[in-house]
């Protein structure tokens, strides 16, 4: 009997790139002497709104840096990601797309997330890209995905499927049947989750 494919959908910022330390970073050479958020003290998944705690002035800073030119384009890769999603595109009955929400003001953010794509993980990639800003409304298995809660039309019933959690600092506290900490360092690893996800897709 032929393999049901199992389709992934996988997002990008917190996911696929480190915006946590890029931002940080850069939040902290911008802006020396101000009050900062450290990684394991966020609580809120908007960095804009959690930097809020500190002020307008905090906020507008945290929104200038998101605006900023290359800001997308050049966060690092997250450990182990780039090799994850190359073997994913090798395994039999996966069907994996990059499913991912630009900012409200897209001027720079559009293009630079398929720049990011192309740089990394190849040109194929990139054809495989889903940007929406309502991923309720995609279809797939499983989406994984650090934002604790995914809202939209579908909401109740999305047509993703089931969230896959990518723990961060702002959804540990976040009730989750699945969850994945962090990427795997082997394809066998990597083909085990799958595996049990595929397992689970049966019985639902």
């Amino acid at each position: 009997m032929a393999q049901k494919t199992l389709r992934l959908l996988v997002d990008m910022d917190g996911v696929l790139c480190d915006f946590e330390r890029s931002f940080l970073s850069l939040y902290r050479s911008r802006y020396p002497g101000k009050p900062y958020i450290e990684l394991h003290e966020r609580r809120i998944f908007y960095a804009i709104e959690d930097y809020g705690r500190f002020g307008q002035e905090a906020r507008a800073g945290a929104r200038e840096i998101l605006l900023s030119p290359g800001f997308f384009r050049n966060l690092p890769p997250i450990a182990n990601a780039i090799d994850c999603m190359g073997w994913l595109r090798t395994l039999p009955g996966i069907d994996a797309w990059i499913c991912t929400s630009p900012t409200k003001n897209y001027s720079n953010c559009v293009l630079e997330k398929y720049e990011w794509v192309h740089a990394h993980l190849g040109v194929e990639w990139t054809r495989r890209i889903i940007m929406t800003r309502d991923k309720t409304l995609i279809s797939g298995h499983y989406l994984i995905d650090d934002r604790p809660e995914i809202e939209g039309v579908r909401e109740r019933d999305p047509a993703f499927g089931s969230h896959v959690m990518f723990t961060a600092p702002y959804n540990r506290d976040v009730a989750s049947k699945r969850r994945l900490d962090r990427w795997f360092d082997s394809r066998d690893d990597l083909k085990s989750f799958v595996n049990c996800l595929r397992t689970a897709a049966r019985s639902n």
